[in-house]
């Protein structure tokens, strides 16, 4: 099935026809002239989280400019115990 792209939707891709390399910076994507590596700009957390990559990633053109977006799963932190407490005037009255 040809893919053709709609300016205003997104290309989903799967782990077979992408794959990401976090420390190289790059993502190597499969196209119809043959398998690509392509430099990609994140920052450090950003890159921390490729590593809980799960799932396809969407290639999005957004205001002249291409965005992979990828779903990552990532742990949940462990709950830390509050040690202080403080108070909040909302201001909200309410007359009997």
């Amino acid at each position: 099935m040809k893919r053709e792209f709609d300016p205003l939707g997104a290309i989903a891709y799967d782990a077979r026809i992408l794959r990401w390399f976090p420390d190289a910076s790059t993502v190597s994507i499969w196209t119809v002239a043959g398998r690509q590596v392509v430099p990609f700009v994140c920052g450090a957390h950003q890159a921390k989280m490729l590593g809980w990559q799960r799932g396809e990633s969407d290639l999005v053109l957004r205001d002249g400019k291409w965005f992979l977006y990828a779903t990552c799963a990532v742990p949940e932190a462990e709950p830390t115990e509050a040690t202080e407490v403080l108070g909040v005037d909302l201001g909200i009255v309410n007359i009997a």
